[in-house]
């Protein structure tokens, strides 16, 4: 029988969902980075009431996101970024890029 060579990693580097974008790195680290209306850890989600039309700008727009690292067996990662949880919040597009940095430097 021949081996089935599919390295998960090497063919879902870059994720796309209905509340953001995940990035996997070579060393099987993932960065998850989400802005929904349905999130909590950015700025103005649950608030409302809202129209259907500002539900859906939050939907595809944000100031800010919240970020996860998530390792190899799908565990959350602690970051120096946020030493009380490991997702962090409220993160501007600057600190989105060194977390993605320090997570693909472990």
């Amino acid at each position: 029988m021949m081996k089935n060579c599919y390295d998960r990693r090497r063919f879902d580097m870059f994720q796309l969902g209905n509340t953001g974008y995940s990035m996997t790195f070579e060393n099987g680290h993932t960065v998850s980075v989400r802005w929904h209306k349905c999130i909590h850890y950015v700025t103005n989600r649950t608030l409302g009431p809202h129209t259907h039309d500002e539900m859906e700008a939050m939907a595809t727009d944000s100031v800010n996101a919240e970020v996860a690292v998530i390792d190899a067996t799908g565990e959350f990662v602690q970051t120096p970024f946020n030493e009380s949880d490991t997702v962090i919040g409220w993160t501007r597009p600057d600190d989105v890029l060194k977390i993605m940095e320090w997570t693909a430097a472990l």
